[in-house]
């Protein structure tokens, strides 16, 4: 199963990688641009991106389904960073950070960007900590595991090739990437160095 995720993670990064308009900070800033009016959705944010892909006359072969899902994924991020606010029902509107945030980055920014807020970096060390029973060397697995979360791959790997730490940081790394999937799809082409 872990391969089976992995080859179709693989083969999804590489149609978002072929489309700038799918990549994370093109994605973020739809999100957040969206979100500044307040009452933003997921659906919304969709077909925005869509108009946007239309304009561009791009048709990347990837569904509205695994567009909404990186979405949302995007929205559960920021919300994480406090860049936006969830409403019971679903919608979203951008905090005072979220609208400094699009001051500050207009040209958009990374996942791995959304570490430098506190609340997103005890979000990401909380998703760590859940793991660290998993693997007897939690120490090679939680830094694994954050790597991929900012936005490292697996030739970042700090550990030699034959120590154990090595194999741990791997499994943390991936155990990050299936999760990843799992709720959203690949997001981060870059993480797939």
């Amino acid at each position: 199963m872990l391969g089976e995720n992995r080859a179709v993670g693989n083969q999804m990064v590489q149609l978002f990688r072929e489309f700038p308009l799918l990549n994370t900070p093109s994605m973020l800033l739809i999100v957040l641009r969206q979100a500044i009016d307040g009452g933003a959705t997921v659906a919304g944010c969709a077909a925005a991106l869509h108009a946007l892909l239309d304009r561009a006359d791009e048709r990347p072969p990837v569904g509205p389904d695994e567009i909404s899902s990186r979405l949302d994924a995007l929205v559960r991020d920021l919300a994480a960073a406090k860049l936006i606010d969830l409403a019971p029902d679903g919608s979203f509107s951008a905090t005072d950070r979220g609208r400094a945030a699009l001051v500050e980055h207009p040209q958009g920014f990374d996942v791995a960007d959304l570490m430098a807020y506190p609340d997103f970096a005890r979000h990401i060390r909380g998703l760590e900590h859940r793991r660290a029973g998993l693997d007897p060397r939690a120490g090679g697995y939680d830094q694994g595991f954050y790597a991929y979360w900012t936005g490292r791959g697996p030739a970042d790997n700090p550990f030699a090739p034959d120590l154990a730490d090595h194999l741990a940081w791997e499994n943390g790394w991936s155990e990050a990437l299936d999760e990843d999937f799992r709720w959203s799809g690949p997001r981060a082409a870059e993480n797939l160095r």
